[in-house]
């Protein structure tokens, strides 16, 4: 996914900018290739820290984050036993370890590590935002999208669950409203590849076709990815000879 659950995972995984010992250094590389979505150079990273420090509940909790964004879902869930062995009071390492029994389609122990995190700490948007993902891919919109309204009431600045709850609407076919969440997110992150190519996708569908052309140029100019930025190719084929009338990147 590429999406990159980076708000939670900073309770426990503080940055090290300057690093003072190996497994900081270890730490901090990892924590790059994280950002940039570099799975494997991440997970080698944390290894080799857990090799020298096998309890480091951050290395831990990382790894089994960077396990889960390449898909490697039951490797991840041990990380996050181990990590929740580590650190129990941790509502980030239950609500990881859901949202990864809910890729791996355990909804039963995803809701169940869920709860566990509300009891722990209901404040934290992130919890909400990843029970709505794990409704979402159930098929429970309903759920999904009161998950992701209690997300955005506590952090209403979160690019992140503007663009998850409007991805339930655009599935639901409600173009409106998921425009709207979609535009509210590249507002606050428009550097977010990913937004703007589903925007794209969605102006496609309602015939606004320079608005369309403008969205997947910057999806492709943003894209870390190759497959992302193959998707957008393909919309904008579609598009024929549709252009943007600027430079997409300078008026976001």
């Amino acid at each position: 996914m590429t999406a990159r659950r980076l708000a939670g995972l900073l309770v426990l995984i503080a940055l090290t900018a300057c690093a003072t010992s190996p497994v900081d250094a270890h730490l901090q590389r990892a924590d790059e290739h994280r950002v940039y979505g570099e799975w494997e150079p991440a997970i080698d990273a944390y290894t080799r820290a857990l090799d020298i420090e096998p309890d480091n509940a951050q290395a831990l909790l990382g790894r089994g984050y960077a396990r889960d964004s390449s898909g490697d879902y039951e490797r991840a869930i041990d990380d996050f036993d181990r990590a929740a062995a580590l650190n129990p009071e941790a509502a980030v390492v239950y609500y990881n370890r859901g949202l990864s029994h809910a890729n791996r389609g355990d909804f039963g122990l995803a809701f169940a590590d869920f709860d566990r995190a509300a009891a722990l700490d209901e404040r934290d948007a992130e919890l909400y935002r990843y029970r709505g993902i794990a409704h979402t891919r159930a098929g429970d919109y309903v759920r999904a999208l009161a998950d992701f309204d209690r997300a955005i009431a506590i952090a209403p600045h979160s690019a992140k669950a503007y663009r998850n709850r409007g991805l339930v609407h655009y599935r639901l076919s409600d173009l409106a409203d998921a425009l709207a969440d979609y535009n509210r997110s590249i507002a606050l992150d428009p550097g977010d590849a990913a937004a703007y190519h589903v925007r794209g996708a969605m102006y496609l569908m309602t015939g606004e076709r320079q608005k369309a052309a403008c969205d997947l140029q910057t999806a492709i100019r943003l894209s870390r990815t190759l497959d992302l930025a193959a998707s957008a190719k393909g919309l904008l084929d579609q598009l024929g000879n549709a252009v943007c009338p600027e430079d997409p990147l300078s008026s976001s």
